[in-house]
């Protein structure tokens, strides 16, 4: 068996986006924007009928931006975190998009003199790799396919981008929540960069 197969036979990492709660594990300094107290994972899992679940898969510029308060995304990602729990829409979280959320997110923690190891430890408990979906045992076999979709998007997309688009390919997940346009190069992959854009494809389905 092919490692694509082992891997869409493994994929069980679907997960609600949780309701409002409180930050279990303490709070950063008030000015540090990192971390506003609502994180979308902590949260009991509801059990929902499969016929109801719509799939969408949660990209690093977004999960980035719903953490960090300073953010030019912020609200706008904070917004559509409600319409996601408002509709019980199930997330996806992949392996590569978790790289680059902790890459972004240590890095601005050490440009505004905060512990990294915090962050890391925050994000990891918020996260936690059995919750992740893991494309990267996949990679040697798609790898010359992520290859071609950098080449046919005109090199906008990175390595990780199009691994998420031939996770798509492989998974079939509804749509892409992101703020990277750079996406809609991708034929038939729908992205939601707003709230305008949540509301009109939930009203299309």
């Amino acid at each position: 068996m092919s490692s694509a197969s082992r891997l869409r036979r493994v994929v069980s990492s679907w997960s609600r986006c949780g309701r409002r709660g409180r930050n279990r594990s303490g709070c950063q300094p008030k000015n540090s924007g990192l971390w506003p107290g609502r994180l979308p994972w902590e949260a009991t899992l509801l059990k929902i009928p499969k016929s109801t679940i719509s799939k969408v898969c949660l990209d690093s510029s977004y999960l980035v931006a719903l953490y960090d308060q300073r953010d030019v995304f912020h609200r706008t990602a904070l917004a559509i975190q409600e319409v996601l729990e408002e509709r019980g829409l199930h997330c996806l979280y992949l392996d590569c998009v978790l790289n680059e959320v902790l890459s972004v997110l240590i890095r601005r923690a050490g440009q505004r003199g905060l512990a990294p190891d915090e962050v890391l430890a925050r994000l990891l408990g918020a996260l936690p790799p059995s919750l992740l979906t893991w494309t990267y045992p996949a990679v040697p076999e798609w790898f010359g396919r992520c290859l071609g979709i950098m080449r046919e998007t005109g090199w906008a997309l990175n390595f990780h981008d199009a691994l998420i688009v031939v996770a798509w390919q492989e998974f079939g997940f509804a749509a892409l929540v992101s703020f990277d346009s750079d996406f809609d190069r991708v034929p038939g992959l729908r992205r939601l960069g707003s709230v305008e854009t949540v509301r009109s494809w939930l009203a299309e389905r």
